[in-house]
């Protein structure tokens, strides 16, 4: 599960994670939020499927909760890895995904944050909006 198409540190991990598993035997595939970008391109030549929401920003999940889950559902509905315990997690258990939730986090969720306060307090407030969700992060 990934925000978006465009490419970082997480999307390039989740790309290789997925295309591993998938020769390991593995049924993987990427859920973009909002699939624009150059990772379809990416995820097509290491073929991996993907499937897209379609939503222009993150949070916009939490507005159809049930539609999300169940397309999460439909592209995995043993697991779900998210780079991020935030409210995504929390949409998905909401929706009714009953798979396992597992959230990894990395990057800048690991080092010393020095954004703003309200910036801080924001991804302090998206992070416990997702944790009691997840099974393992």
């Amino acid at each position: 599960m990934l925000f978006s198409g465009q490419v970082g540190g997480a999307e390039t991990f989740s790309a290789s994670l997925a295309a591993e598993l998938r020769e390991s035997g593995v049924r993987a595939m990427v859920v973009l939020i909002d699939g624009r970008g150059p990772l379809p391109q990416r995820l097509d030549a290491l073929r991996v499927p993907y499937a897209v929401y379609g939503a222009k920003r993150g949070r916009e999940v939490a507005y159809r909760p049930r539609r999300f889950a169940k397309l999460v559902r439909e592209c995995g509905p043993d697991a779900v890895i998210l780079c991020w315990p935030g409210y995504l997690a929390g949409a998905l258990r909401l929706g009714g995904y009953r798979g396992a939730v597992i959230a990894v986090e990395h990057g800048a969720q690991l080092v010393e944050d020095r954004s703003s306060w309200f910036r801080r307090i924001y991804k302090s407030l998206d992070w416990r909006m997702g944790l009691w969700a997840t099974d393992q992060h």
